[in-house]
């Protein structure tokens, strides 16, 4: 049976001119809001979320309404909606109205919640498969640098871009929980699918633990299986077999968004219906992905993987490599409608350029700025044109993966 899908999709606010606009109250109280605006952890973002779907196409169509209605409300308020985490374009103000935001506070302090406030990004969602549970967990693991390598949308940090291709995972994984690794970073694989109920066990406690937190209020608002940022959740708690919820994507326009989620979905896809063995590498640098087994890289090459990805995106080398093995493995676990929604994916292999290369050339083409602040500005304001160019997405109206990759 193949996996249900489906995505959280978190949108920065911006006016004319591309800075923050804390104005998400006034978006998600109009009364056109149906319910799918939701609001985020600051005043400058809201998020929509889709329906489970049974395939990246139904995803597609019932995602799309609910974004056009993002659009409308929006433009009734003199507001737009960018994919892109805060670059320093203005600056988002915190949200204190719900308890649970303000928790974070004493736990990682201001400075790193900080950080916290201004990243946005996309949480995936696949279905648990009960029998493949372990192997589930292991690819998600190992697909994780491939995540933010082609979404990435977040070059800058207050305006300034400091070699970094994406300084969201960046700052999530090595800046604001350094006291809580556990939290954040990309853990080894799981022996066992009790380590993943350890693990979250863990880090339960230790914020529960952690000096300043108001315990009571803590566990009224936290769960184990939902404490903290790390890659992956076993959400038991969601849908009728449960989720495994990816959260390394950034937010980023609507094809490159779709096209990551049809390539973790026929990874997954694959190994759960084929029944394909899968095992972690003995070997540095080694990996394979057929339909005999699959053989991930270990955990020291995955880690050299998240290593490049932050840095370079796709211009690395190995990142574009593991990218185009992972792809075509993929491609095989996908029904025919979702084959072309892995076209975009195929399109940034060739050319190496990812939305946060994008972001700067735009910025570069466009010549030197005053300050940092208005740079970023612009960077937010380019994201809104790709996000609503991305919109009008007709991936069957245009040469597909396969076509492309005839003789590849």
């Amino acid at each position: 049976m193949s996996s249900t899908t489906g995505i959280e999709y978190e949108f920065a606010l911006i006016d004319e001119q591309g800075y923050l606009a804390n104005r998400a109250k006034e978006i998600i109280e109009d009364p056109l809001n149906d319910g799918s605006i939701v609001d985020e952890s600051n005043h400058a973002r809201v998020e929509v979320n889709s329906d489970p779907a049974n395939t990246v196409k139904e995803l597609h169509r019932g995602i799309l309404p609910k974004l056009n209605l993002l659009e409308e409300i929006c433009d009734k308020h003199d507001i737009s909606v960018s994919t892109v985490s805060e670059l320093g374009g203005g600056e988002s103000q915190q949200r204190h109205d719900k308890e649970k935001w303000s928790l974070y506070i004493p736990i990682i302090g201001q400075e790193a919640n900080d950080l916290k406030r201004r990243i946005s990004g996309i949480h995936g969602h696949f279905s648990q498969s009960p029998n493949h549970l372990l192997e589930q967990m292991w690819l998600f693991t190992a697909l994780d640098p491939l995540s933010y390598a082609t979404t990435s949308t977040s070059p800058m940090l207050n305006g300034i871009n400091e070699g970094v291709n994406c300084h969201r995972i960046n700052a999530t994984r090595n800046q604001m929980f350094m006291d809580y690794p556990l939290h954040a970073q990309l853990q080894p694989y799981v022996q066992s699918i009790e380590e993943i109920n350890i693990r979250d066990n863990i880090r339960f406690n230790q914020w529960l633990n952690a000096p300043g937190t108001d315990r009571e209020a803590f566990k009224e608002l936290f769960k184990p299986e939902s404490t903290g940022y790390h890659p992956i959740r076993k959400r038991d708690s969601i849908g009728e077999t449960g989720t495994w919820e990816i959260r390394s994507f950034d937010t980023t326009p609507l094809d490159i968004s779709l096209g990551m989620i049809a390539l973790y979905k026929g990874c997954n896809d694959r190994i759960t219906k084929e029944d394909i063995p899968v095992r972690i590498s003995g070997t540095d640098g080694v990996y394979s992905f057929d339909n005999k087994e699959v053989v991930l890289p270990n955990y020291t090459t995955l880690k050299a993987l998240e290593t490049e990805a932050i840095k370079y995106g796709l211009m690395s080398n190995n990142v574009a490599q593991y990218l185009s093995d992972t792809l075509k493995f993929s491609s095989e676990g996908l029904p025919e409608e979702d084959l072309p929604y892995l076209t975009p994916i195929f399109g940034m292999i060739q050319t190496r350029m990812n939305p946060s290369n994008k972001i700067m050339e735009h910025l570069k083409e466009k010549g030197p700025y005053p300050n940092p602040e208005k740079a970023a500005a612009q960077g937010q304001l380019f994201m809104r044109q790709e996000y609503l160019k991305s919109l009008d997405y007709q991936p069957h109206k245009q040469q597909s993966y396969l076509e492309q990759c005839v003789g590849c």
